[in-house]
């Protein structure tokens, strides 16, 4: 356990630091000796007043620790409301991020859907597809390893053979190859020596042969000769006939050439004449269909004039309209802002209030529980008789189990005014402690019961009240007991108030103390000990002072500053303590429960503008897009407009211009029209020159036609005799060059026959 619950459960027992239960020897002779402030703290532990003081100073050092706390929240409630404003834009900022991240966010997500849809329909196809080829290569690679496996072992058997075979075939090899060798030799020479004797053969038949082609050959070179010298001369005869007409053709020639060149010259013209005749016709048909494709744009353009400025008043209009939609809307946002402002403003003062209701119902709750603590130790004090004297708190312990009956004390039964609770005190003394017993008989049990316990001494009050009930009959402060009028004692002396005249209690018992303190309800009370001493040695009565000095008989005189020591000393300011403690209690209750409902009006009041300052938010950002887009939309219509008065415009000019181009092209039609007149003119005579030339020149073509033939038939003679001429020099050369191949050949065979007489000799010596 800590320290202070250690200290909490051993105050009020007797057994904490100031301890009384246990005292050592000679110590209550120090006690009795002590100042009086000494003896206060051993009876203030013996009452059990301590440990709520202490409790008190811990309560008040956290109402401290509480209120600096507060004034710390107080501080930082005022410095987040200057922050207020930058974090309503940050958050309105952070709510349009988020409806737009959502909408990002739901867009990504339908494009992620559909690639999924798209790739795993993609997948699907490629991993049947891999499945496909999967057991495709299982399959092909399985039958590879077979016929791998078939191939290695075939491979090996193939080579075993092989070596065996290759042994054998050597040796084979060897004695075939020496064999044949031999053979293809023997062979080979006989077949040679055959050879040449048919190739001898050969040659001498050749030989023969090209003696008799030489002889013929030489014949055939005498016969063209003579018939290459009769062609010559006929040749050169032909030559000089065909030189002679080629002249008279060439004559002819070059009339029919000027003729042409006079009829091409003309046709020249009349192209260059028809050409711009034609020209100035597609001229004018171009400017024809130019007029009227102007028309039609002109026709085009008006109503795209028209079209334009219907356009440019329709965006006007409607721009005018969102100006005015604009302007409305501007309107209610500025209202909204004013409301938001007053809004926040209430919402400010409302947490004001709210912070106000919260420290009035934290002050009223900790003066109401304060209060309540200290009515609950008071109770407990009272309950306990704390104040009263050990004689009286063993009466009142044992009151339920012993055979006497209590009712209660006098303290408990008489109030008096604040400003005479001392003087009483003093006056009543120890009689304040009085038990009240209803019979006397009581009185004497209780008072038996006290000597055989030991327990003091006490004061008993029979009032009478013969089995009556002991609760309280408390008088207001409207009125004394008596029923006479109560009166305020500002003047005290011989005829300041009594005892009896301020004191408060029932009628009974107002009477009984009348008939047994007669002397003490009868005093006086005046304001020094002097004035007490002086009147009383004047009259011998008893009189009081304010602070409870007494003074009776002018020479019994009590006074001094012994309120500590004097049994019921403060019964009476206990008792008023209590009653205003009881009041107290009652009343802050009901202003606790006053606050609780302040607070939570206040609050239910804040939330309340809280929320319509989030739904002022709430609209006044609805207002913001729908101005921001009611502008863009105005700006995209005033862009219109512009563009419709720029368009009327362009109109406006491409009709000027096509005005300026009809007129234009009306002048260069006339021109055309009168420049294609002259044109056909200058072509009709040119046609007619042109057929004139043609007529001559139909004569003269016909004279070097006739011409043309002769020449043909005499170049066809010549051409025939030189082709002649020419076959017969060829066949001279081609005899000459054959004899002198023969020539050739008859010497390579003579040659090659005494060349092959030697190899026979060679074969023959080599097979013998």
């Amino acid at each position: 356990c800590r320290l202070r619950d250690i200290q909490d459960l051993f105050s009020g027992t007797g057994l904490s630091g100031g301890h009384y239960a246990i005292i050592e020897q000679g110590r209550i002779g120090q006690i009795l000796s002590a100042k009086p402030m000494d003896r206060r703290t051993i009876i203030e532990e013996a009452a059990g007043i301590t440990k709520f003081r202490v409790r008190q100073r811990a309560a008040e050092a956290r109402l401290e620790s509480a209120r600096a706390n507060l004034s710390r929240v107080s501080d930082i409630i005022s410095e987040i409301e200057r922050q207020v404003n930058s974090l309503r834009r940050q958050a309105a900022k952070a709510r349009r991020y988020r409806i737009q991240r959502e909408e990002l966010r739901e867009l990504l997500r339908c494009v992620y859907v559909a690639e999924e849809i798209n790739l795993k329909t993609l997948l699907e196809e490629t991993q049947a597809q891999l499945a496909n080829a999967t057991e495709e290569d299982q399959r092909l690679g399985t039958e590879l390893s077979e016929r791998e496996e078939a191939g290695r072992a075939a491979t090996q058997n193939a080579r075993t053979l092989e070596d065996g075979l290759a042994q054998v075939r050597a040796a084979i090899a060897d004695a075939a190859l020496q064999r044949d060798r031999r053979i293809r030799e023997r062979v080979y020479q006989e077949e040679q020596s055959e050879a040449l004797l048919k190739r001898r053969a050969e040659i001498e038949r050749e030989v023969e042969a090209l003696n008799g082609r030489r002889s013929v050959i030489e014949s055939e070179l005498e016969r063209l000769r003579q018939l290459d010298a009769q062609l010559s001369a006929e040749n050169e005869k032909a030559t000089a006939e065909l030189r002679s007409a080629e002249g008279v053709y060439a004559q002819k020639l070059a009339l029919v050439a000027q003729g042409e060149n006079e009829i091409e010259t003309a046709r020249i013209e009349l192209l260059t004449h028809t050409a711009a005749s034609e020209r100035l016709n597609e001229l004018k048909r171009q400017l024809e269909n130019a007029l009227e494709k102007l028309v039609q744009q002109a026709e085009g353009l008006a109503r795209e004039g028209e079209r334009a400025a219907l356009a440019h008043a329709e965006r006007t209009a409607e721009t005018q309209r969102l100006s005015q939609q604009a302007s409305a809307a501007r309107e209610k946002l500025g209202r909204l802002t004013a409301e938001r402002e007053t809004a926040v403003r209430a919402v400010v003062e409302g947490h004001e209030r709210v912070s106000d209701t919260d420290a009035e119902q934290t002050r009223v709750r900790d003066e109401y529980s304060r209060s309540l603590h200290r009515l609950e130790s008071f109770k407990e004090l009272d309950q306990r008789r704390a104040h009263y004297s050990l004689a009286v708190q063993e009466a009142f312990s044992v009151n339920e189990s012993e055979d006497f009956h209590l009712i209660g004390t006098l303290a408990d039964r008489i109030q008096v005014d604040e400003r005479w609770e001392r003087a009483v005190e003093g006056a009543l003394g120890s009689s304040l402690q009085s038990i009240l017993v209803p019979t006397p008989d009581d009185a004497i049990r209780a008072a038996g019961w006290l000597k055989d316990n030991h327990a003091g001494r006490a004061t008993f009050l029979v009032t009478g009240l013969h089995g009556g009930s002991d609760e309280v009959d408390l008088r207001t402060w409207t009125g004394i007991a008596t029923g006479t009028k109560r009166q305020e004692y500002v003047p005290v002396g011989i005829d300041g108030p009594r005892i009896g005249g301020i004191l408060n209690a029932s009628r009974d018992l107002f009477g009984l103390l009348e008939r047994t303190m007669p002397e003490r309800m009868n005093a006086r009370i005046v304001d020094t000990l002097d004035d007490a001493v002086g009147l009383s040695l004047a009259t011998g009565d008893m009189f009081v002072t304010i602070d409870g000095d007494w003074v009776t008989g002018g020479q019994f005189v009590n006074a001094g500053n012994g309120r500590a020591l004097e049994e019921g000393a403060g019964l009476l300011t206990f008792k008023r303590e209590l009653r205003e403690l009881e009041s107290h209690v009652s009343e802050f209750g009901a202003q606790l429960a006053v606050a609780e409902v302040a607070v939570k009006d206040a609050r239910s009041y804040l939330t309340g503008l809280e929320e319509s300052v989030m739904l002022l938010n709430a609209s006044i950002a609805r207002e913001e897009r729908e101005l921001l887009a009611l502008e863009m939309t105005a700006g995209t219509l005033q862009q219109d407009v512009e563009r419709a008065e720029r368009h009327m415009r362009v109109v406006a000019d491409d009709s000027a211009h096509l005005q300026q181009e009809q007129r234009e092209l009306e002048d260069k039609l006339a021109e055309t029209l009168s420049e294609a007149e002259i044109a056909d003119t200058k072509r009709r005579a040119t046609q007619e020159r042109i057929e004139q030339a043609l007529s001559v020149l139909a004569g003269i073509r016909r004279d070097a036609e006739l011409e043309s033939e002769l020449l043909n038939q005499q170049r066809t003679e010549a051409a025939a005799a030189a082709e002649r001429r020419r076959s017969t020099a060829s066949d001279l050369r081609r005899l000459e060059t054959e004899r002198e191949e023969v020539a050739a050949r008859t010497g390579r065979h003579q040659l090659e026959l005494t060349e092959a007489e030697t190899r026979l000799d060679e074969l023959k010596n080599s097979i013998a």
